[in-house]
Parts: C-alpha cells; sequence; structure tokens
C-alpha cells in the first residue's frame, strides 16, 4: 500500500512542468520537471511553498467565483495560478501539499474541457485575451463607478477593485505568453495578432485597482 501511493506521489509531481502556453492541449507541456521524494526538502522549501501557495490563491478563488459566471476567465484565473505555481517552484522542492493543490487545478481544467467540447473548441489565446480584458475593465468601471458614487469606500467596493485587479493580472500574463496556436499565414509570415490595450495602461489599472482596494 506504501509503494502505491509513494509511486501515486511521483506521478503527481512528474506531472508539473513548464509554462503552459498552449490552451487547447497544455497537458502534453508538462512533465519536464523531475521532483525528489516528499520529506527530502528542508524548512525553507515547505516555507516557500506556502507562500506559492498564499500567491496562487487568489486566482483561484477567481476562478471558483466566475465558474458559472464566465467559465473563460474562471478558466484562464486557474490556468494562471498553476503557471505561478510551476515557474516559482522550480527553484526549490515542491512540498506534497502544493503539489496536490496544482494537480487539482489541473485537473479541473481538463475536466472542463473534456466535459464541455464546445468550451474546448472555443479556446483560442488571442481572442481570449480580449474577452479577459473586457471583462476586466467591465469589474473596474463598475467599482470606479461604486466608488465615486459613495463617499466612503465600502468594503464591497474594496473587493470589486481587487478582484479586478487580479484579472488584470491574468490578462497581463496572457499577453507575455507565446500563442503556440497561430499558423503562418499565405505570405509565410505569422498571423497579425489581435491587439488588447497598451500594456502600461493595464498596469496603471491594475495598480490604481490595487491602491484603492487598499
Amino acid at each position: 500500500t506504501n509503494r502505491i501511493k509513494r509511486k501515486k506521489s511521483c506521478q503527481k509531481k512528474q506531472l508539473l512542468g513548464n509554462k503552459i502556453t498552449n490552451v487547447t492541449a497544455f497537458s502534453s507541456t508538462l512533465a519536464n520537471l523531475t521532483m525528489e521524494d516528499e520529506g527530502e526538502g528542508g524548512s525553507d522549501d515547505h516555507s516557500q511553498s506556502q507562500l506559492v501557495l498564499k500567491e496562487i490563491r487568489p486566482f483561484t478563488i477567481r476562478a471558483d467565483e466566475f465558474l458559472n459566471v464566465d467559465p473563460k476567465t474562471s478558466y484562464y484565473c486557474r490556468l494562471h495560478a498553476v503557471n505561478i505555481g510551476v515557474e516559482k517552484s522550480k527553484k526549490f522542492h515542491r512540498t506534497l501539499e502544493l503539489t496536490n493543490a496544482l494537480t487539482e487545478q489541473l485537473e479541473h481544467l481538463e475536466r472542463m474541457k473534456l466535459n464541455n467540447e464546445e468550451f474546448k473548441d472555443s479556446l483560442d489565446h488571442q481572442l481570449d485575451a480580449l474577452h479577459v480584458e473586457k471583462f476586466a475593465y467591465t469589474l473596474f468601471a463598475k467599482a470606479d463607478a461604486q466608488d465615486r458614487k459613495y463617499k466612503n469606500r465600502t468594503k464591497k467596493i474594496a473587493k470589486l477593485y481587487y478582484v479586478s485587479a487580479n484579472v488584470f493580472d491574468v490578462l497581463r500574463s496572457m499577453m507575455s505568453s507565446p500563442n503556440d496556436d497561430d499558423d503562418d499565414d499565405d505570405d509565410g509570415g505569422k498571423e497579425e495578432g489581435i491587439d488588447t490595450a497598451t500594456s502600461p495602461e493595464i498596469e496603471e489599472k491594475q495598480r490604481y485597482a490595487l491602491w484603492r482596494a487598499g
């Protein structure tokens, strides 16, 4: 029984590898990072893993909140959380808790595609970046309108600002990620990408949202 548990644990650890950029086939891009067996890391590995768990938690919370409201934004929030966890944990030995957390998020992403063929077929990195951008600006505009309407900034308004900042962070990650699904055009070059708002503008909105969130 212990041998089986140990084997399953190693399989989970080996599942997590490089940053995921191809949203339609991301599972096959993993499994490049080999990990030590659990328990071999030191206290620093544990503290680093806890910091990563804390960092990705807002995005997994957003993913759960948006699941029935906006599945596509939910998907990219969860994907962003996984990418943060994978990238940050290359510098230390991931704890079993972190490995399980990332694996759970990956499995959730896979279920979203397996259970909805139409959703899977609709995934398109460039178009989806525009979708997430629109969602982020909608949240920001709502927070800003309420903020200007009321004299005192309420907890509800502060949270709305914070949530919009989270989505802007996801959007910035999408803009900085290469699009693996693009095909060459007929002239032998890459198809022209679809531009979202300029990065400095998004960064400014995100900083303002975090400031107003307090």
